[in-house]
């Protein structure tokens, strides 16, 4: 069995060398000491360790430093969302969220937009587009597949900041304002 692979090594060694081009003479005669390509390695290593570094120190920072649940609540109130605070709806939903979403400082977001969920303090807060301030009726639970992860303490802030979110049609009140009943087109104010 040594004896094949033997066979079989000289004969890969002996294509490849049939292959490879021959080199001048002057690169032969320039010698370049092996400790310059460790050293080239080490330095590729070293970036490399910085970097990972970095993003794991990033990563930690904003899981330490993350953002109150008021903090939360005031941008998403801004944006239209609305708390939902049905338990009966807030356990459903517990049990379809994500398994990478068990970190503290979490913040989802729905594929359609309509759905934002946090875990700030330990426990899950949700919030559903259509109004401000608390509402009691949850909706339709949200499947694990449709949750997308809008990033980690004050970065999922401000990915949410900028993103385009879907328009909502809210029902205008049909009471006049009396204040504003009657305004003459040609008035200035200044």
């Amino acid at each position: 069995m040594e004896h094949s692979f033997r066979i079989f090594g000289d004969r890969i060694h002996q294509a490849l060398e049939s292959r490879v081009p021959f080199l001048s003479a002057k690169f032969r005669a320039l010698r370049i000491p092996r400790w310059a390509f460790l050293t080239c390695l080490a330095l590729i290593g070293t970036l490399f360790a910085h970097q990972q570094s970095q993003a794991e120190g990033r990563i930690h920072w904003l899981r330490e430093n993350a953002p109150s649940a008021a903090t939360w609540q005031s941008i998403l109130f801004r944006r239209g969302f609305s708390l939902i605070e049905d338990p009966a709806w807030r356990e459903k939903a517990v049990a379809e969220m994500p398994e990478n979403s068990r970190w503290k400082a979490t913040s989802l977001i729905s594929e359609d937009r309509y759905w934002v969920a946090l875990k700030t303090s330990g426990e899950w807060a949700y919030f559903r587009r259509g109004g401000t301030g608390t509402t009691k009726f949850g909706g339709q639970v949200v499947k694990r597949e449709l949750w997308e992860d809008l990033g980690v303490g004050w970065a999922g802030i401000a990915r949410i900041d900028q993103m385009d979110l879907p328009d909502i049609h809210l029902p205008r009140s049909t009471e006049p304002n009396p204040a504003i009943s009657w305004r003459d087109s040609r008035s200035i104010e200044f």
